[in-house]
């Protein structure tokens, strides 16, 4: 990995896909030797369609709660920017003591928005498990290409097998199409043992996919509970901390006006 690292840079980029499609052909093969193949895909379709279903209700709940915490932060920020311009406004008040003035400007110090703001690191953090789940969502749709594949394989095993059982069906009186029916017939033999390899193949692919995900799904929501855990704690104990810092500024502005 280390000299992949210093040779990456020159290394020619026809190089680099062909080496690629050499792992890819190896992977594919090492997946057809070492898994069996699903025959049947009625199991396969009801697992990826209830995690589909699961994975859309938190997807949407996720998301939703992102626009509301969206619109939080909007409305905060919008409340400072609102201080800024009052506090514009109240010091061409020539009448108000200084004091006030200051007690104003601490007020406002005190809603101003940080880096360390713990609503906009819970709406990253939802952000995360948004990505995250979209991510599993389309690990999921992997399997169901595969089973498209393989429906369109077994058409052609079945399209090939219809031509030949044509093929031994007709028997001419005489023999002067024997050469073009046996060619016909090899032809249509070769189509279904390689689509019968392809259907093989791709069952091999969809356990081995199956698996995968299945793995990672569960490592998934495993994951998605002590993480959402996890930000709720911090958002609460950072809440906790900004609004303690907010009334000690409140109590600073309310002392300058006790003066």
């Amino acid at each position: 990995m280390v000299w992949e690292f210093f040779l990456v840079p020159d290394i020619d980029p026809a190089m680099l896909a062909d080496r690629a499609k050499h792992k890819a052909e190896i992977r594919v093969e090492n997946v057809r030797d070492d898994y069996d193949p699903i025959i049947d895909t009625r199991e396969v379709e009801s697992f990826v369609s209830h995690a589909k279903e699961q994975l859309r209700g938190v997807s949407h709940a996720v998301k939703t709660l992102i626009r509301r915490t969206n619109a939080q932060r909007m409305l905060n920020s919008d409340l400072y920017d609102a201080r800024l311009l009052n506090n514009t406004g109240v010091a061409t008040l020539q009448f108000l003591p200084r004091k006030y003035l200051v007690a104003f400007e601490r007020y406002t110090k005190a809603l101003a928005p940080s880096e360390s703001d713990p609503l906009a690191n819970f709406y990253y953090s939802l952000h995360s498990i948004a990505n995250s789940s979209t991510a599993v969502l389309v690990a999921l749709g992997r399997p169901t290409s595969l089973i498209g594949s393989m429906n369109q394989a077994r058409r052609n095993i079945e399209r090939a097998l219809g031509s030949l059982s044509r093929q031994s069906r007709w028997t001419p009186n005489i023999g002067l199409f024997d050469e073009t029916r046996r060619s016909i017939a090899a032809e249509a033999e070769e189509k279904a043992t390689k689509a019968q390899g392809e259907l093989d193949s791709l069952g091999s692919e969809l356990r081995y996919t199956q698996q995968t995900v299945a793995a990672e799904l569960a490592g998934w929501q495993e994951q998605h509970v002590k993480f959402g855990r996890r930000m709720l704690k911090d958002i609460a104990k950072g809440m906790v901390v900004k609004e303690k810092a907010r009334l000690e500024s409140m109590k600073r502005a309310l002392r300058e006006l006790q003066r």
